[in-house]
């Protein structure tokens, strides 16, 4: 088994390990902790502690070469943030320049192939040893309350972008043989409800705890293969996620098993 990384940190009184994640490691959570303005002002040991989460006076019996790691790190993370989403942008050109090297219009297996090329396809991700299986034909595989959940979230959501990578994965992603919550038949309307609303409430804190690269991933997939999905995620302009706008804008719709395009 691999040694997890860190730094241990003897402070007389006490020791505190400092771990470290590789970038493919990190959770939604994670990302959005790390990607957070850094408030002006702020001293390189500060950020340090803030980043990862220890108090500020601890770097002060740090060695300095171990305050900078911890930077460079940080810097680290961000870097390999940005090639990620440099990856992503690959897909996007090869989708807008699929006209001229295809002869027909791209499908499923299409945006399967393109995404598995980059590293990003997944057919399930896993969270805390669980497995939550990732529909691999959106459209055919969802009911209408996930796509109705959908629409209320990209409405309502006015968070960080990676919280709604999050919801995303928690409406449509299941364990095998789990289902989307329904009324029961004895079950009154705000009963249903309320139940619902603490379902979907436990699921999202639940995939926050995703890998960010599984959520790039999961819903690039979604984007690139479901028509639905893109033209739920594109009708609120306030709320889509900007590499999101701009995939829709710039390339075709895929089509589904036979070829015919897929209502939005």
């Amino acid at each position: 088994m691999t040694k997890p990384l860190g730094i241990h940190l003897d402070l007389g009184d006490t020791i505190h390990e400092v771990p470290i994640k590789p970038f493919h490691e990190l959770t939604v959570a994670d990302y959005l902790h790390i990607t957070a303005p850094i408030p002006e002002g702020e001293e390189m040991h500060e950020t340090v502690a803030r980043v990862f989460r220890f108090p500020p006076l601890y770097a002060w019996a740090m060695k300095a070469d171990q305050v900078e790691g911890l930077y460079e790190w940080f810097l680290q993370w961000h870097r390999e943030g940005a090639e990620r989403w440099a990856a992503m942008k690959r897909v996007t050109l090869k989708l807008e320049e699929w006209t001229d090297t295809h002869t027909g219009p791209w499908n499923h297996e299409d945006a399967k192939a393109l995404l598995e090329a980059e590293g990003f396809h997944r057919g399930f991700i896993e969270i805390d040893g669980v497995r939550y299986m990732v529909p691999q034909k959106l459209d055919e595989e969802s009911i209408f309350g996930q796509w109705a959940s959908l629409k209320d979230l990209t409405h309502d959501h006015n968070g960080e972008e990676a919280e709604l990578y999050a919801a995303i994965m928690a409406i449509f992603c299941m364990t095998e043989g789990e289902r989307f919550p329904s009324q029961h038949r004895d079950e009154e309307d705000h009963e249903f409800t309320a139940r619902f609303m603490g379902w979907i409430q436990d699921r999202r804190s639940l995939f926050m705890r995703a890998t960010m690269v599984d959520a790039m991933g999961v819903c690039a997939f979604f984007l690139s293969s479901s028509s639905r999905f893109r033209g739920t995620m594109t009708a609120n302009t306030l709320t889509c996620p900007p590499w999101m706008r701009h995939w829709t804008a710039q390339t075709p719709p895929p089509t589904d098993s036979v070829g015919a395009p897929r209502p939005s």
